[in-house]
């Protein structure tokens, strides 16, 4: 017993030690280091490193080395002051807030990275890129870049993908043409959360090729030159075994889309690359308010390999058919039995659909595009019109801006969509 109680006692004094180690750096005018490059050409940042950006407007920084060695050991990069978040102005660089090994040398593969508060604009191609590391961010505003945040790269092996957890955040004006997206997640797990993503400038306002996706509690939306509002899609690395499979889990989300660069699609549940089905993806989609108006095509598009199941979604749009195939498929894919979506009048659904709710307007406070209220209004037929039985119910719902609060099921009936009554 003794023994035992000497080794608990020890393994607490390495932990304590451990995280003495741990160093806190500040970034700024007048502070220990002008920039984070310089910084990061001194210093190889490890677990439980805090650097503290003060105010101030700074160039794009690179990370190459260092990192924590898991999530809750992560480096953090921080604002010092989060009512006045530094700004990081690529300034037309290709990329801003960096982190890549460039020598494939794994010197980031599997480390841990928290970014908090920052502000990110002006990069040509990406204003976050993550090549291989996992990373946090949170409250931070991303602006103005080609690809707000680009996680992998084309044909990117396993040992260059990793964790990415957005929470908090607001996406506005990124995207350019059809293929940089204010959002391209690509890697194992995904996790996006309470984020506002807007006014986007091309691409797919969120497009997710991760093997795992939740999605929940954001305000999504696309419009003007986007292209579409979010696409889960196959990994695009070519040398993924055919058994693998994709899973994304869409919850309690408000998804607005006004056509667009590309008004044929609004949703796309697309797991294969080019046509190749070469695995099989999973969504589920529970208690979501979608709104789509001036689109020429589905609700959802999808292809021979994908599997989509519909609980208790409120589908607002102009569109005569809820799914279709993308171009070059045979088939759209499963549809799994769907409960209680609400689905506007003229727009065909399937045998799979069932409790389904028609209607001409589901009821909201004001669903007026950009940014509407998509609260229910009394008298909404979406009112306890829901499943309860199902799994994965919401229990919160988004707050504008890029917050949340808990959601309570009132009269003992889930309502439709994504807001409780």
């Amino acid at each position: 017993m003794r023994r035992f109680t000497l080794l608990l006692f020890v393994l607490l004094c390495l932990s304590l030690a451990s995280a003495a180690l741990a160093t806190e750096y500040h970034v700024g005018s007048g502070q220990q280091y002008a920039t984070m490059n310089a910084l990061l050409l001194a210093v190889t940042l490890v677990s439980n490193d805090i650097v503290w950006v003060h105010p101030g407007t700074y160039p794009a920084f690179w990370v190459k080395t260092g990192g924590g060695t898991s999530q809750a050991s992560a480096v953090q990069i921080r604002a010092y002051d989060i009512n006045n978040k530094p700004i990081f102005n690529a300034a037309g660089a290709n990329n801003n807030v960096q982190f890549e090994d460039p020598n494939s040398v794994y010197g980031l593969v599997g480390k841990w990275f928290y970014i908090d508060g920052l502000d990110i604009t002006g990069a040509a191609v990406r204003g976050i890129y993550n090549v291989s590391c996992n990373l946090i961010v949170r409250n931070c505003y991303v602006h103005g870049n080609g690809n707000g945040y680009m996680g992998g790269w084309h044909n990117a092996r396993d040992d260059e993908r990793g964790d990415a957890i957005f929470e908090y955040n607001e996406f506005n004006q990124d995207g350019s043409g059809a293929f940089a997206h204010p959002l391209y997640m690509e890697g194992y797990n995904a996790e996006f959360r309470y984020n506002w993503v807007h006014d986007s400038t091309g691409g797919n306002s969120y497009k997710d090729r991760s093997r795992n996706s939740i999605v929940e509690y954001n305000y999504i939306s696309a419009g003007g030159s986007g292209y579409r509002t979010f696409e889960f899609c196959g990994f695009d690395d070519r040398v993924v075994p055919s058994t693998t499979n994709q899973y994304a889990t869409v919850t309690g989300n408000i998804f607005a889309q006004n056509a667009g660069g590309n008004p044929w699609l609004f949703m796309s549940n697309e797991r294969t690359e080019g046509g190749a089905g070469k695995n099989k993806g999973y969504m589920t989609m529970t208690n979501n308010s979608c709104y789509g108006q001036n689109l020429t095509g589905p609700v959802i598009a999808g292809d021979k390999c994908a599997v989509t199941t519909l609980h208790n979604n409120i589908f607002h749009t102009n569109c005569t058919r809820m799914f279709d195939k993308v171009q070059g498929q045979k088939t759209y894919g499963v549809v799994n039995t769907s409960y209680n979506n609400w689905v506007t009048s003229g727009c065909a659904t399937v045998a799979a659909m069932v409790n389904t709710v028609v209607g001409t307007a589901p009821g909201w406070v004001n669903g007026v595009w950009p940014l509407g209220d998509f609260h229910l209004a009394g008298g909404s037929q979406c009112i306890n019109s829901g499943n309860n039985s199902v799994g994965g119910l919401p229990t919160k719902q988004y707050v504008q801006p890029c917050n949340w609060q808990t959601r309570a099921i009132n009269g003992g009936v889930i309502d439709i969509g994504a807001y409780e009554y």
